[in-house]
């Protein structure tokens, strides 16, 4: 059997990032309902250069849960109306500039048939759907135990290639959550409670890859 070596290059290596986004929506006084404003601090000085203006962005880990003692067995995907989903997706967004994506949806509202000859069309920007999975996570009262519904959380399942973004190193970034069919805004909350209150807890790693403008 062949021995596999891999060998890096420090320089292109030098030009691949890691940043890790921590939102706390259960929090008192902040109700975002799926829409978060990031920074995305500065690592080193090739991501303030002028001579790497697009990256390539992939977000490979994403994992939501509820932290609020009592409400994880409710926990639910909401929009801020109030409605539950159970898309098995959710599509992620982020205010980098991006010429390389595209959507088309087909939402036709009961009793206007014809809206599906008219689907919904948006260009621009990150977007990225991200598969995710109900699994056990733990938790204090039910320790790791599978039978309780209370224990639960969603993570990501699979992987997605990156696409080319404008740079957003020392930039503010709008990040959302949103029903890839409605085009709503979505957040984790309590299907026994008042509709519209965002209690997710979310962990979001972004791979970037910073382009040469030559």
């Amino acid at each position: 059997m062949a021995n596999v070596v891999n060998v890096f290059s420090i320089d292109e290596e030098r030009l691949r990032f890691r940043v890790i986004c921590a939102i706390d929506a259960n929090t008192a006084g902040y109700d975002a309902q799926g829409e978060y404003d990031i920074n995305i601090p500065i690592p080193t000085s090739f991501t303030n250069s002028h001579e790497y203006s697009s990256c390539r962005i992939k977000c490979d880990v994403l994992t939501a849960t509820i932290q609020a003692a009592g409400t994880a067995a409710n926990a639910v995907w909401s929009t801020r109306a109030g409605g539950f989903l159970r898309n098995g997706n959710v599509e992620l967004q982020l205010s980098a500039p991006s010429s390389q994506t595209s959507l088309t949806a087909i939402n036709a509202a009961a009793g206007n048939p014809g809206a599906f000859n008219e689907p919904v069309e948006e260009t621009s920007g990150f977007k990225q759907i991200v598969p995710i999975q109900f699994v056990v996570v733990g938790g204090a009262a039910a320790a790791w135990n599978p039978g309780v519904a209370s224990s639960g959380g969603w993570v990501n399942v699979g992987e997605q290639p990156a696409i080319i973004c404008a740079n957003p190193f020392g930039s503010r970034l709008r990040l959302r959550f949103v029903d890839v069919f409605s085009r709503n805004p979505i957040f984790l909350a309590n299907a026994a409670a008042a509709p519209g209150v965002d209690i997710g807890k979310y962990t979001l790693q972004f791979e970037i890859e910073m382009v040469p403008d030559k």
